[in-house]
C-alpha cells in the first residue's frame, strides 16, 4: 500500500516518468525496491532502504522516515514519525534506534 500510494502521488505531482533505474538522476521519489527491504533482527520491524532515506515500519503500524546522513546543521535525522495503534513509536519498539540509524 505504501509503495502504491507513493507511486500515485509522484505520478500526479512530479510530471516525471515512473521508470526507476540504477542510474536514476530524476527528481522523483520511488518506493524501495524489493531487494532493499529487510527485517530488523529481534524486533517486529521492517527496514526499507532508498537512496537518501531509511523507512522503518513496525507491526503496530508505527512508521518513521529518516535521512541516511545527519544534516550538517546537526538537526535530527527523523523527517517523519508516527506512533502505532498502541501509541508506541519506532524508538519505543527498538530503543537502539533512538539515537542512530541501523
Amino acid at each position: 500500500m505504501l509503495c502504491e500510494t507513493l507511486d500515485q502521488v509522484e505520478d500526479e505531482l512530479s510530471g516525471l516518468p515512473n521508470k526507476p533505474e540504477p542510474s536514476m538522476t530524476l527528481d522523483r521519489m520511488f518506493p524501495p525496491q524489493a531487494d532493499r527491504i529487510s527485517t530488523v533482527e529481534g524486533y517486529d520491524l521492517k527496514r526499507l532502504d532508498s537512496l537518501r532515506h531509511i523507512t522503518y515500519i513496525a507491526g503496530n503500524g508505527a512508521m518513521e522516515i529518516r535521512l541516511k546522513r545527519r544534516p550538517k546543521d546537526g538537526s535530527d535525522v527523523a523527517q517523519f514519525s508516527k506512533p502505532g495503534a498502541d501509541g508506541r513509536s519506532i524508538s519505543d519498539i527498538c530503543p537502539k534506534l533512538a539515537a542512530k540509524n541501523l
